[in-house]
């Protein structure tokens, strides 16, 4: 192909990767980008009436012309605040391992230009070790989304960690369940789903799921055919009552507090919470939730609240106290 017809793409690819705010250009820069970049000499007229058939294609070009100092590509595809909120996600998401984390920041980095990646230079040792390494998950991914779109079972083998910190199978048997939904949630996925001999949804981390598989003769069973659920699947209902991903039915429960913890609360369990004052100082807070989940939940507040209702949950965490004080103070 002739070179000078791929000059318009050079002048935006210099613009996109060399000019901001801050580091306006002029011809001459942009003609010598072009020459180290892509091996091609240029004039100066051929570089401006390339950037005005961009400006009329509509990219938003700013000109010395119009700011007195050079030129520079307005706007892009993401504002550098929204890609920094991007990377900090993927550096955060616990089911991305490093090699995978890293390549996805590159690409983020040139969605701006190449001043933008010195300023995300400093988080990279944050990278954690616990990162998950089951890089299956977007193969996972994408079965789901197709299974879910075609209506069809899947078929898995769900695993757990043994002490040579490798994933070993649960059961020998495979799982065969309805998938409904993938569900991110506490910097995990989750895919959402029934198993056709229940009644209720339950939920399998996807970074433990291997030899997944769609089951073509098979029809997934409605969502609304499930007891809890005949107006579909509220994910948000899903995460406000499971602050931790545990199966089983959810119950209504009553907690008393302090008045500064609501904010946890509406942290955890969104802002459908019931709350009512009791005294200057503290309050109880009715919601729904599922009771194994809350048995965990509660014991990181316990210095903070009591168990009103089930009894079956008092009963519950003062076994549990009782198990730690024995651990720690009983020989």
């Amino acid at each position: 192909m002739n070179a000078k017809k791929l000059l318009i793409l050079y002048v935006l690819e210099v613009l996109k990767k060399y000019s901001d705010q801050n580091h306006k250009l002029t011809q001459c820069d942009i003609i010598s980008y072009i020459q180290k970049d892509y091996e091609m000499d240029c004039e100066r007229k051929a570089v401006a009436r390339n950037i005005s058939y961009l400006q009329e294609f509509g990219y938003d070009i700013s000109t010395k012309a119009d700011n007195g100092e050079g030129i520079w590509l307005v706007s892009r595809e993401f504002e550098d605040a929204e890609l920094r909120l991007l990377i900090d996600s993927v550096y955060s998401s616990k089911f991305l391992s490093e090699h995978y984390s890293k390549s996805i920041i590159d690409k983020l980095n040139r969605k701006s230009s190449i001043y933008f990646k010195s300023r995300t230079r400093h988080i990279l040792p944050v990278i954690e070790n616990n990162r998950n390494h089951n890089t299956t998950i977007f193969y996972n991914i994408d079965i789901i989304d197709e299974a879910i779109e075609r209506h069809k079972k899947i078929s898995f083998i769900y695993n757990y960690f043994e002490i040579d910190k490798k994933l070993h199978p649960k059961h020998e048997k495979e799982h065969i369940v309805n998938p409904y939904q993938i569900l991110i949630h506490n910097s995990k996925y989750y895919l959402i789903g029934n198993i056709d001999k229940y009644d209720n949804i339950v939920n399998f981390r996807m970074d433990l799921i291997t030899n997944m598989k769609i089951i073509e003769d098979t029809a997934i069973k409605p969502v609304y055919n499930l007891e809890d659920h005949k107006t579909g699947l509220d994910l948000r209902k899903v995460k406000n009552e499971f602050p931790y991903m545990y199966s089983g039915k959810t119950e209504s429960i009553v907690i008393r507090t302090e008045k500064g913890m609501i904010g946890d609360f509406i942290d955890w369990f969104g802002e459908d919470i019931k709350i009512k004052e009791c005294d200057n100082e503290k309050i109880e807070i009715r919601f729904t939730a599922n009771i194994n989940a809350m048995r965990y939940w509660i014991l990181q507040y316990s210095l903070h609240l009591e168990i009103i209702y089930p009894s079956s949950l008092r009963e519950m965490h003062t076994n549990d106290i009782k198990c730690i004080y024995e651990k720690y103070f009983i020989s």
